[in-house]
């Protein structure tokens, strides 16, 4: 006797026909006809009698199927509760950020090797600027992000990611050109153009860091 058999013979008792059973279970009529026999005789019982239109349940048919309700409802809580909760744990989601620098030069790379290891995770990335990152982590709309810039707030923990590198280059005529390895010193009274928005940009932040 298994769960499947008590499966097999609730549809039959519905449908009352057993090409109808067969094709609602998803199942051959010789595997279906064979729980049956497989039923009756563990049971030592006689489920059902054929008649020319189809089948009808005996007195013990009618008897056990009202024992056996019981136990397939049970039966489906179990399944909802751990194989449904399996099902869902294998589509999950996270929610991934980064501005815009990180998004399009360091975060592909980085979730091309995550989905390799966790291809059931879907992934979402949202880009966007420095603070509007920063806070949709402590709102919870994100779940880690990487950014140009340390966060200030202190409800958010930063760690180095990646190395970034940065380059410095200047005309051949200029005498920086003529050095072999230059120093913070050496560009202390160069006037630099950067990138960004002047004092709040990351390249500004990383020189004025470095010069401390």
């Amino acid at each position: 006797m298994t769960f499947r058999q008590f499966t097999v013979f609730a549809e039959v008792a519905k449908q009352l026909n057993i090409t109808k059973a067969a094709r609602a279970l998803r199942m051959s009529q010789p595997s279906l006809s064979k729980h049956l026999k497989i039923l009756e005789e563990d049971y030592k019982i006689k489920l059902f009698t054929r008649y020319a239109k189809g089948i009808r349940l005996t007195n013990e048919g009618h008897e056990f199927i009202r024992d056996i309700e019981p136990i397939l409802a049970q039966l489906q809580k179990v399944n909802q509760r751990y194989l449904n909760g399996v099902a869902e744990k294998k589509h999950e989601r996270m929610k991934i950020g980064g501005t815009y620098g990180p998004s399009s030069r360091i975060l592909p790379f980085l979730l091309s090797v995550f989905k390799k290891q966790f291809p059931h995770v879907d992934v979402v990335l949202r880009s966007n600027s420095n603070a509007i990152i920063h806070n949709s982590i402590i709102t919870g709309e994100l779940e880690i992000a990487v950014t140009s810039r340390k966060p200030s707030s202190s409800l958010l923990y930063a760690e180095p990611c990646v190395p970034i590198k940065r380059v410095a280059f200047v005309a051949r005529s200029s005498p920086l050109a003529r050095k072999n390895i230059l120093n913070l010193w050496d560009l202390e009274n160069v006037p630099l153009i950067i990138r960004g928005a002047g004092e709040s940009s990351s390249m500004y932040l990383m020189l004025n860091n470095l010069k401390k």
